[in-house]
């Protein structure tokens, strides 16, 4: 059935398809003419950011934790404040699609040196540039805006990378016809029945298995088949620093964080002495792998990705989800040997009178989790802190240890808590990287969301210090009175704000979560130079190496 629509409710109705219910951005006069179709659109809401990179950052957030997003900026400087985070979402395969609003075709045309340009007349310029960072680019005509919305969302959706439209003020309201949009199942990857006897010669003999799997696991909805297959046949699994939350770290058989060198001794032995490790959807990182301190060969490992599958140096072509289903059919006529019980170090405790350092903090905010909680970690002490934190079983964890933009957790946390309303977001932020995106804050309060920030201050940018010269004015940052923030930026609204020294108070100020109403804002304060364990093992696992 064919239809007439606008090219912006086109695109509003195929938004809402994927999942979207807030569109993030910042208006400018090119983008002005969307955003008027947008308030007449009732079923998704205008969402505005403090500037066009911090819209990035939550349409990222946004993404991890609901499936897709989307953010609006205008032409030229809006865009292109907003690529950073555009590019983190490329590089960690985050589904995100960004809408330029763009001058009147007739008007590119022309050649007009309008505002927001190089003057040159050049209108391509930002696409050519977009087209480096996104898996599909289109600038939208009368002729092809339908086609081309389907196509590059198609890909969004397909690739989990970034797509790019750029939408003419005169091409918004013009109407096209449409047809009603069909799926097809995809047929069966003909390298299935080789991949299949393959993998049961592989495991004919009783062999000692484990499980790792990455960040694209769950990017391409595998989280919880990848739970199901490690519960239902006893395997052995480590979480890893990219892909961290993915697997059930309460499961029997999980024995703690993998990161090469400098991983826990039993965690490393336990890895690197399998006979075959089951890596889904891993990419091996500098960060995964201690900075390459691995002793994990490739050719033990069967390499699970999206679009194909290795074992044995062969490659076959396989989707993710046709792999993990032939595994585990396989898994059940062979079965591994057992995994051996691994024991787990008791509950750590801490004297509650003590000032607060690096690692009572984490131990403290490890027990005040719960299984509603999604934590967004900041790069840093941040990350590396709470990435060794044991997370329950229903806990979401947000970072970006791949393209590591400080400041990313602040705009990316207020995209998580507007994908998921019913949970509770942890924000876990350093103030050197705090200083770079707090305008968001404004929003959070804005929006009335009840969700937490812990800002340790270490006056500084810790992790430079502990890479060289700690003592340099360049890892020092301005002393800003953080708690006086959320009254600046939220004149009028709820928020509960506290400075705590001591470990007592940060657990006492964490267990306040369960009564919140507002923002909570906790500035933990912490010696300078006091640095995560975590941090300080991979730095000497380097060092070895």
């Amino acid at each position: 059935m064919t239809t007439s629509i606008r090219v912006a409710d086109y695109l509003f109705q195929r938004l809402k398809q994927a999942g979207v219910d807030h569109l993030f951005g910042v208006p400018g006069d090119y983008n002005l003419g969307l955003l008027e179709a947008l308030l007449q659109h009732d079923q998704i809401k205008w969402t505005s950011n403090a500037n066009e990179l911090n819209a990035a950052y939550a349409a990222d957030g946004y993404a991890r934790a609901k499936g897709f997003g989307a953010l609006v900026t205008t032409f030229g400087v809006g865009e292109l404040s907003a690529l950073n985070g555009v590019a983190g979402s490329a590089a960690e395969h985050v589904p995100v699609l960004h809408i330029v609003g763009a001058p009147p075709l007739a008007v590119q045309a022309s050649g007009a040196p309008l505002h927001h340009t190089f003057g040159d007349g050049d209108f391509e310029r930002f696409l050519r540039i977009h087209a480096e960072v996104a898996v599909a680019c289109a600038m939208l005509t009368p002729a092809t805006a339908a086609s081309e919305i389907d196509r590059v969302l198609g890909l969004v959706i397909e690739q989990k990378k970034p797509g790019y439209l750029v939408l003419p003020m005169d091409v918004v309201n013009h109407l096209v016809h449409v047809d009603e949009p069909h799926s097809t199942r995809p047929a069966p990857s003909a390298a299935l029945p080789a991949f299949r006897s393959a993998l049961a010669a592989s495991l004919a003999q009783p062999r000692r298995v484990s499980l790792i799997a990455g960040h694209l696991a769950e990017r391409f909805a595998a989280k919880a088949s990848v739970r199901a297959m490690v519960k239902t046949h006893g395997l052995m699994s480590a979480s890893l620093l990219m892909g961290k939350g993915t697997l059930d770290e309460q499961a029997p058989t999980h024995i703690g964080l993998y990161v090469g060198g400098a991983s826990a001794p039993a965690v490393k032995q336990a890895i690197e002495g399998c006979d075959l490790v089951i890596a889904v959807g891993v990419t091996f990182t500098d960060a995964v792998t201690g900075g390459f301190t691995d002793n994990l060969p490739r050719s033990k490992v069967l390499d699970i990705q999206p679009f194909s599958t290795r074992l044995n140096e062969v490659d076959y072509a396989l989707r993710m989800h046709e792999a993990l289903q032939c595994l585990d059919d396989v898994l059940k006529d062979h079965r591994p040997l057992p995994a051996t019980p691994f024991i787990h170090a008791p509950t750590a405790s801490f004297d509650a009178a003590t000032q607060l350092n690096q690692v009572d903090l984490w131990t403290i905010v490890g027990q005040a989790l719960t299984d509603n909680d999604i934590v967004v970690a900041d790069l840093g002490t941040t990350f590396f802190g709470a990435a060794a934190i044991s997370l329950p079983s229903g806990a979401g964890f947000v970072a970006q240890p791949l393209w590591g933009s400080i400041g990313f957790s602040i705009p990316a946390a207020y995209g998580t808590q507007k994908a998921a309303p019913a949970s509770q977001v942890l924000l876990i932020v350093g103030d050197g990287s705090a200083l770079l995106t707090a305008q968001e804050i404004g929003n959070m309060l804005r929006d009335d969301l009840s969700l937490t920030i812990l800002l340790l201050n270490n006056d500084g940018y810790t992790i430079e210090r502990l890479i060289s010269n700690p003592q340099r004015a360049y890892h020092d940052v301005p002393a800003w009175d953080w708690t006086k923030l959320p009254g600046l930026m939220g004149k009028g609204k709820a928020s509960q704000v506290q400075t705590v020294t001591t470990n007592q108070q940060l657990a006492e100020a964490l267990a306040a979560r369960d009564q919140q109403v507002g923002l909570r804002f906790i500035e933990a304060v912490l010696p300078k130079l006091d640095a995560p364990v975590l941090m300080t093992t991979i730095t000497d696992a380097i060092s070895k190496k």
